[in-house]
């Protein structure tokens, strides 16, 4: 008994860690029953993220309010994670939210074209056969004609020129206007009617004479006017003097009856501008302009801006 008590005294550190040891060993050993442990029976903090596999927990494991963002990793919601049409306004704090753009007041069309256009938006265009005469403005234009039975009388020599004599005076008679022809006067050149360009632009403008002498008049009735056949008539057709020469026609005379001189071009005159015709003979005598609006006229068309 005595060596007994001794042993155990000696070996009372060891025996006691074999005893440990050992009841640690059974209690790892027991297995416990299904759903035996709950939450009552595991210590507050005692579970960490590592303890739990991936997808063990749901949305019906937890409670209302349980989840709040001091338990959210910072950034760890993004968008790819949020259900759409989920957030509402309420959820947002305020200056969280983008204001949005400002809302147009009008929006570009779109689709097909219809009434007067054809195609589809943005570029349309005009439908076949919309635009009729009807729907254009008018170009402008004059023509100015003699008087029925009037003359206007040049002497031989008159020069085309500044201080030459004008055609045609105001004895003419304006046969039509449009699109805001107006007409004046040249004082360099007789004062002889002058057209007044609207617009700049490209104009047609062209002019006619019949030449006669008193001299060679066949008595009528009615009276036939003939002219002499001497020198030369010469027709110019003149814009912004001093030097405004455009263009000029000179034809020799015909004997025995009346000598028609025509003159036609094409050339840009400015807005304001003044356009004028005169006209000259060399022969030796005073000679007559006379005749009808069709036979003697003085006209411009605008072509082109």
């Amino acid at each position: 008994m005595a060596k007994l008590s001794l042993f155990l005294r000696n070996n009372c550190v060891g025996l006691l860690a074999l005893f440990v040891a050992l009841g640690g060993t059974s209690y790892a050993a027991v297995k416990l029953p299904k759903n035996s442990v709950g939450s009552a029976q595991i210590k507050a903090g005692a579970v960490n993220t590592s303890e739990l596999k991936k997808g063990a927990v749901r949305n019906g494991d937890l409670g209302s309010g349980a989840v709040t963002g001091s338990k959210i990793k910072g950034n760890s919601v993004t968008s790819s994670k949020i259900k759409p049409g989920s957030l509402l306004l309420s959820d947002f704090k305020t200056g969280e939210m983008p204001k949005p753009a400002a809302t147009p007041t009008t929006l570009p069309p779109s689709g097909a074209a219809g009434g007067a256009l054809s195609g589809t938006y943005p570029n349309p265009g005009l439908a076949d056969g919309i635009v009729t005469a009807s729907k254009l403005g008018k170009l402008p234009a004059i023509r100015l004609g003699f008087a029925t039975g009037a003359t206007q009388q040049f002497a031989s020599g008159a020069a085309t020129s500044a201080s030459g004599v004008q055609y045609p005076t105001a004895a003419t008679a304006t046969q039509y206007t449009q699109g805001g022809f107006t007409t004046g006067t040249e004082a360099a050149a007789g004062n002889g009617t002058t057209l007044i360009a609207p617009v700049s632009g490209v104009y047609t403008v062209s002019a006619s004479v019949l030449w006669t002498d008193l001299a060679e008049t066949v008595p009528g009735p009615p009276p036939v006017y003939n002219d002499n056949g001497d020198g030369y008539r010469t027709i110019s057709i003149h814009g912004a003097q001093p030097g405004g020469v455009r263009g000029s026609n000179t034809v020799p005379a015909v004997d025995d009856t009346q000598t028609r001189q025509t003159i036609s071009l094409t050339d840009y005159f400015q807005a304001g501008e003044g356009i004028f015709v005169t006209v000259s003979q060399n022969s030796g005598v005073p000679l007559d302009i006379r005749g009808t609006q069709n036979q003697q006229h003085f006209s411009a068309t605008l072509l082109t801006p």
